[in-house]
């Protein structure tokens, strides 16, 4: 015997007919979507409840009760149950969230104010980015590294540094002082000494101009000094100086003669 079929189930309009049931259940307010959003939050709202209530049953089994305890500068005030963490109040006045783990361990000791206080175990002067230590540095360089490029100029001629300025930049420091200002560089009196607190000083590049194993000293009048000194002494230009010199001129020749004009030249 064939099964039988409902009146209703192929209708002749194409569209499948409902019970009356089935209709208002899917036009009422409780969709099938509002269900499962009500039974995920009451899904979530048990497992909150667990985990609260885990958390307060393994706290009261395990005896864990750091209200007043000390970790460092941090003093456990009260524990925040949502976030699962003790607040805890520094000694400089603020408030931090520690683990109950990080708490007893001392893995967190302040709420970041001791490390800001505290120098870093590398700390040793301070001044490593700092015009002196640059010339600290680039002295240990020219005179102790056999691969630098002015090596040849200072410690392959025999160029030495004090042995309290190879080992300490505190020494060097407090031996020469802060520079004058960012034009100012060290400087050896004698070119053939090395370097030491004696023999060293702050200098310009103009200072040190005069002061190259180039830079020749002559007498003129009964005054001895650089090209460049003594043609500043007679009021006359140091590049003409110069030019006179190298024309095997005389010094006081060179630094008395007066100009010609292109005239005088010409006649």
């Amino acid at each position: 015997m064939p099964c039988p079929v409902p009146a209703n189930r192929f209708a002749s309009s194409g569209e499948r007919q409902h019970s009356p049931s089935v209709t208002s259940y899917l036009r009422s307010n409780d969709s099938r979507m509002s269900i499962a959003k009500r039974r995920a939050k009451r899904i979530w709202d048990w497992c909150s409840e667990f985990t609260n209530g885990m958390v307060a049953y393994i706290s009261m089994r395990t005896g864990i009760d750091l209200t007043g305890q000390r970790s460092g500068k941090l003093v456990a005030v009260e524990y925040d149950r949502p976030r699962r963490k003790w607040r805890c109040l520094c000694e400089c006045g603020s408030f931090s969230l520690v683990t109950v783990t990080a708490f007893r361990k001392r893995q967190i000791v302040s709420c970041g104010c001791w490390r800001k206080e505290r120098p870093s175990p590398s700390l040793t002067h301070g001044m490593t980015h700092s015009p002196e230590y640059y010339s600290w540095r680039a002295m240990k360089r020219r005179c102790l590294n056999p691969n630098a490029s002015q090596f040849h100029h200072y410690g392959g001629r025999g160029i030495t540094i004090d042995p309290r300025w190879i080992a300490s930049f505190e020494a060097f420091l407090g031996d020469m002082g802060h520079k004058p200002s960012r034009q100012h560089s060290i400087e050896r009196r004698d070119n053939n000494a090395g370097y030491g607190p004696d023999n060293c000083y702050w200098a310009t590049q103009s200072e040190q101009a005069q002061n190259t194993r180039v830079a020749r000293r002559m007498t003129a009048f009964g005054v001895t000094g650089t090209v460049r000194e003594l043609a500043t002494l007679h009021g006359i230009r140091f590049s003409l100086v110069c030019l006179r010199l190298s024309r095997k001129w005389g010094i006081e020749r060179a630094l008395t003669e007066p100009v010609a004009n292109r005239g005088q030249a010409n006649s």
